[in-house]
């Protein structure tokens, strides 16, 4: 659809239409015109030639155009075969977590608003609420080429402080962010190749956070790496592995970088035990079935596919240095696990996970305890 134009006349309404058709070939195409009162008019253009224009007058003003509504001709580009475009609302994040050190339930919830047929931009708005933070962020994001992401946003923001720490109060914020993901880098994809036979998950991100509710305008930079790298082998048995290396820049929230412990990281330590500017973290995990392809039902409300038993091991280190390698700083657990593949309402598959992990050598004395988890997903 190249142009639409509108005009009205008295009671009647006359709408002019321009399709453009890019490449050759001849081949008919369905137009169907959508009335305000809810009446169609369905056309077609036999392809013949480069452009085609419609006219039509109505008693109600057109609503909406649509190009083959039923995709029956082989157009491979569809972002511009409606006008109004529709859209789309997804369910991309949600979670339920509950640490039973903190005795603290956390959750998250993300949507997703795209024009159909577009995978490569969106509006999200998310919402989470966790020991470290309470968030609500309204952001954009496109994906360019070779898996390069841009996205800016707002966010509201209300983070708790470290035991000791002034508290800070909460805070709107302007985000900036930059994300790689399977990077067309030829030297580095070709030696990892060799080495693993396999190119690995590896995300290299950017982000930029300007405080805007008040006078002093703090700002910070977080500079991070994150490769994951799962290792499949018989019987559905498999090595999942992870290196995450973070440094942190600025005055924004100048008590709470990150964070070492929880689920999503070192679990052997609660989420506040320790933080810094700068984070290392090392983690892997053995996974196996130990049932696999059953139909347990839960009430109704959920089916088991498969249970999976993991064993893992983290290792880590969270500093205000910009010195993250040193090992007499690194912070050591181990620990084992229950997954559960399930089908919310047979619909949603989840994975629902119960950790338990220990600290090995803690350096504080209310660590050196199991540690447990129930939770949604992965942790890597």
């Amino acid at each position: 659809i190249e142009d639409i134009r509108r005009t009205k006349d008295h009671d009647k309404f006359q709408t002019r239409i321009l399709i453009k058709k890019r490449g050759k070939g001849i081949e008919p195409l369905q137009i169907v015109l959508s009335e305000k009162n809810g009446t169609e008019i369905p056309m077609i253009w036999n392809g013949a030639g480069e452009s085609h224009e419609v006219v039509v007058t109505t008693p109600s003003r057109i609503k909406t155009v649509a190009l083959d509504p039923h995709k029956l001709s082989s157009d491979s580009n569809r972002l511009n075969n409606r006008s109004p475009p529709s859209w789309k609302v997804l369910l991309n994040d949600f979670s339920v977590n509950y640490d039973f050190q903190s005795r603290f339930l956390s959750y998250r919830a993300g949507l997703l608003f795209q024009r159909t047929y577009d995978t490569k931009n969106w509006i999200r708005l998310f919402f989470s609420r966790s020991d470290i933070e309470t968030v609500s962020q309204l952001d954009y994001t496109q994906t360019l080429k070779n898996r390069h992401i841009l996205s800016t946003g707002i966010t509201h923001e209300n983070r708790k402080t470290a035991q000791g720490m002034l508290p800070e109060e909460s805070a709107g914020i302007i985000n900036l962010g930059y994300e790689m993901n399977y990077p067309d880098i030829p030297l580095l994809e070709k030696n990892i190749q060799r080495l693993t036979g396999t190119y690995p998950k590896l995300s290299a991100r950017l982000h930029y956070n300007q405080k805007f509710t008040d006078r002093s305008f703090d700002n910070s930079i977080f500079v991070e790496l994150d490769l994951r790298r799962i290792f499949s082998f018989s019987n559905h048995h498999e090595i999942s592995t992870r290196i995450f290396l973070g440094e942190s820049f600025g005055k924004l929230f100048k008590n709470n970088r990150f964070f070492l412990g929880g689920s999503s990281g070192m679990r052997g330590y609660t989420t506040m035990a320790f933080q810094g500017e700068n984070m290392a973290l090392f983690s892997i995990e053995y996974r196996f079935p130990l049932l696999r392809e059953t139909d347990i039902q839960f009430f109704g409300l959920a089916s088991q596919r498969t249970l999976q038993i993991a064993f893992f091991g983290d290792a880590g280190t969270v500093t205000d240095s910009r010195n993250i390698f040193r090992p007499s700083q690194y912070k050591t657990d181990m620990g084992a696990g229950l997954r559960f593949f399930v089908d919310v309402f047979g619909l949603y598959p989840t994975i629902v996970r119960f950790d338990i992990a220990v600290p090995i050598d803690s350096p504080i004395a209310d660590e050196d305890k199991p540690h447990y988890y129930l939770i949604a997903g992965q942790p890597f």
